[in-house]
């Protein structure tokens, strides 16, 4: 039974430290995802001061409404110090799918990812 024992524990074992390390890498995700992507790696997160924000919000608006002009409802995460891309998230009309649009803080433009 010592046989038994020794393999079921080493095998255990490495379960178990698989599951620990994946799950410490993905408390990581965000930067990452961050890292994989090289179009992101010079973008500045906006700081917290309300007019910067407002004009980042409104920049953001205005290329949703340019890209889905009749949609009706939207999710709009600002930048912060994981994610520096303005990142909105809509429902297609059509056919019901999410839709996601990144850009870029400061000038507006969409990211391609």
């Amino acid at each position: 039974m010592s046989w038994l024992h020794t393999w079921a524990g080493l095998i255990l074992g490495w379960l178990l430290f698989a599951i620990f390390l994946t799950g410490t890498l993905s408390f990581f995700k965000n930067e990452f995802n961050l890292w994989m992507r090289p179009e992101m790696h010079g973008l500045q997160p906006v700081e917290a001061a309300a007019p910067q924000v407002a004009q980042t919000a409104q920049r953001a608006l205005d290329a949703l409404v340019r890209k889905v002009p009749n949609v009706t409802q939207w999710i709009m995460h600002l930048p912060d110090d994981r994610d520096p891309a303005v990142n909105i998230l809509w429902r297609d009309t059509g056919n019901g799918r999410f839709e996601t649009l990144r850009m870029h803080p400061q000038t507006g433009e969409a990211i391609d990812t």
